[in-house]
């Protein structure tokens, strides 16, 4: 008979509490979960289930990640700014030799990024702006719109016809 292999779901062990319980699984926390899948079969469709929860039952952390460099006017240094002096007589070239044997974050890092409005503004002008929700966009519009009274003029009176209407019909048989 074939070897049972246990479903190996979290294989790290859980990293939230035992009683966490798992979206729309009728109350099953991760720690029953875990219970389960000793005794489920690798490979099968409630392993695959099992497996789809491990967001929420260990959910990766941030492995310790290596140490980024100093990330100082990421897209350069416009030509004419090369030259500019920043702080302790270093120019605006000296920020790129010096910040990458920074660490990310530190606080002579931190003082070299204060120097990016003058070694590269574009740079520092380019922060993100948070998109408006539909619901702003609505009330935006709605404000902006004049009253339709405004916009509409009312035409001059219609002209009156000044020939009386006949019975008879104008196309066609005239008997």
């Amino acid at each position: 008979a074939p070897e049972f292999s246990a479903c190996s779901v979290c294989s790290g062990g859980l990293t939230v509490p035992e009683n966490t319980e798992i979206p729309n699984t009728g109350g099953i926390t991760c720690g029953r979960m875990m219970d389960d899948a000793k005794e489920t079969e690798e490979g099968g469709n409630r392993c695959n289930q099992m497996k789809n929860s491990e967001g929420t039952c260990c959910p990766e952390t941030p492995a310790a990640e290596e140490p980024s460099t100093c990330s100082v006017c990421p897209n350069g240094i416009p030509m004419e700014n090369i030259d500019l002096p920043t702080v302790a007589g270093k120019t605006c070239k000296d920020l790129l030799v010096d910040a990458p044997k920074q660490l990310e974050g530190n606080n002579v890092c931190n003082a070299m990024k204060n120097s990016e409005d003058v070694c590269c503004p574009f740079v520092a002008t380019a922060t993100p702006t948070a998109v408006p929700t539909t619901v702003e966009v609505i009330t935006t519009i709605a404000a902006t719109v004049p009253d339709v009274a405004d916009v509409i003029t009312p035409s001059p009176t219609a002209p009156v016809p000044t020939a009386p209407p006949t019975n008879k019909p104008t196309i066609g048989p005239t008997s």
